[in-house]
C-alpha cells in the first residue's frame, strides 16, 4: 500500500474524529492515523447530527492524514475519493445493484441510508494541510431508533454478519487505490463519482423550502455545491440543508 496507517482500536470513546484531530494538534500528523472504535458516546454527523450504533456492531472509524497537494477550493475532491472507496468496499462483499453515493456525504442502498461520511479539513494558505475523515457504516445493526427515517445495514441486505475489522482493512486498501487514481487522473475520479451518484442526470422531485420542484442533478461544483437544473429556472447551486431529496420521480406531463 502507498499509505501505511498507524492503527488504533478502542472499545469505547467519545468520538474517533475528535481523537484524530487531537493527535494532529499534538504534532502527530507525520504518520497517517486510523482509529476504530467499538462504540462512540458522541459519534458525530454533519452539523448537530449524531450517529447511532449498538456497541460492537458497526464500523466506526476515522483516519487522519495529509493527502497531498490539493487546493482549498477543490476540497470536495476528498469527499469524492472517500465516497468511491467506501462504495467499492461495500460492492466487494455485495456485488448486487442498488448502492449509490448520495450527495453530499452518504452511501445509500435502494433509497436507504447505509453509511455517513464526515470530513474536516485544516487549510494552510491555499492548500489543505490535513484531513480528518470519519466513517460510520451500518454493518451488523438490527435495532435502529424509530426516529431515523430510512436506515439500513449490511446484515439486513445480505442476511449474514460481517467483520467491521475486515471492512476497515478493505476500505483502507480502496482508499489507497482511489487516492492514487485521483492524483494520476482526476477526471477519471470525477467521472466515476458522477456515474455512481444517486439520481445523476435523472428528473426527480426535490423540496426547496416549502416548495416541491422537478430537477436534474448535473454535477457538483468544486466547492461541493449540488448543481441542480430546475425545470423552468435553469441550473442553480445548493449547499447542504438547502434542499431535501424526496426520492420520487417527476410526474409525467399530462
Amino acid at each position: 500500500m502507498f499509505m501505511e496507517f498507524q492503527r488504533i482500536y478502542l472499545e469505547r470513546t467519545g468520538s474517533t474524529n475528535s481523537l484524530v484531530m487531537e493527535a494532529y494538534k499534538s504534532g502527530a500528523e507525520a504518520v497517517p492515523l486510523c482509529i476504530r472504535a467499538g462504540y462512540q458516546d458522541n459519534g458525530r454527523g454533519i452539523g448537530q447530527n449524531t450517529w447511532h450504533s449498538t456497541a460492537g456492531k458497526n464500523l466506526l472509524m476515522s483516519i487522519g492524514l495529509k493527502l497531498g497537494p490539493i487546493k482549498a477550493e477543490n476540497q470536495f475532491d476528498i469527499t469524492k475519493i472517500v465516497s468511491l472507496a467506501l462504495l467499492h468496499t461495500v460492492r466487494t462483499h455485495f456485488p448486487n445493484d442498488g448502492f449509490a453515493i448520495k450527495w453530499p456525504n452518504d452511501l445509500y442502498w435502494n433509497q436507504k441510508k447505509l453509511a455517513g461520511i464526515l470530513i474536516s479539513n485544516i487549510i494552510q494558505g491555499r492548500e489543505i494541510e490535513y484531513s480528518v475523515i470519519g466513517i460510520g457504516l451500518n454493518v451488523n445493526e438490527n435495532a435502529f431508533p424509530a426516529s431515523l427515517p430510512n436506515p439500513v445495514s449490511l446484515v439486513q441486505i445480505g442476511g449474514e454478519e460481517l467483520s467491521p475489522l475486515l471492512l476497515m482493512e478493505s476500505f483502507l486498501e480502496n482508499f489507497d487505490r482511489e487516492t492514487r487514481q485521483y492524483f494520476a487522473d482526476p477526471k477519471t475520479t470525477e467521472a466515476d463519482y458522477l456515474t455512481n451518484l444517486l439520481y445523476f442526470d435523472q428528473p426527480m422531485l426535490y423540496q426547496i423550502g416549502s416548495e416541491n420542484v422537478c430537477g436534474i442533478i448535473r454535477g457538483i461544483s468544486p466547492y461541493g455545491h449540488l448543481r441542480l437544473d430546475i425545470d423552468g429556472r435553469g441550473e442553480q447551486l445548493f449547499d447542504l440543508k438547502e434542499l431535501n431529496f424526496l426520492h420520487r420521480a417527476c410526474p409525467q406531463p399530462k
